[in-house]
């Protein structure tokens, strides 16, 4: 039950932020919104990390560990913050952030695929409604 209390914040925290990059983005262009954005965040987590004590953890990761943090980094922080950022400057935010939203049907048929996860009634009228909000936004 604590995941769902986190999940909530999450997405109140992650409706908040959408208005403050539209605003940011009308300013300056997806690449240094991006940069900034990154910049910022490394600075804090770096800090947070090393105060914290955990600062050593960061060498103990293996290889393949830091291969899967990169290839998530690459589609999610790179590639799919530059993509969202530009729809944003393009677009209407209450268009553009629901229909980014539904990554999670690119999510969940992925977990089907590769993660072995199980086709439930719920995740295919989920996938329905979700393809149906696109149809209805476009």
């Amino acid at each position: 039950m604590k995941g769902f209390y986190w999940a909530l914040a999450t997405t109140v925290l992650w409706g908040i932020a959408p208005i403050f990059e539209k605003m940011a983005i009308d300013r300056t262009s997806p690449l240094l919104l991006l940069t900034v954005r990154a910049v910022l965040l490394a600075s804090v987590l770096l800090t947070i990390t090393l105060v914290s004590g955990k600062g050593h953890q960061l060498l103990a990761l293996d290889g393949s560990t830091i291969l899967l943090i990169a290839l998530g980094a690459l589609f999610g922080a790179l590639l799919g913050l530059y993509t969202y950022f530009t729809a944003l400057k393009l677009g209407e935010a209450s268009r553009v952030i629901p229909i980014a939203a539904s990554y999670l049907l690119v999510t969940t048929i992925l977990a089907i695929l590769f993660l072995g996860e199980k086709i439930t009634v719920s995740k295919i009228i989920g996938a329905a409604l979700i393809v149906g909000g696109i149809l209805l936004l476009r």
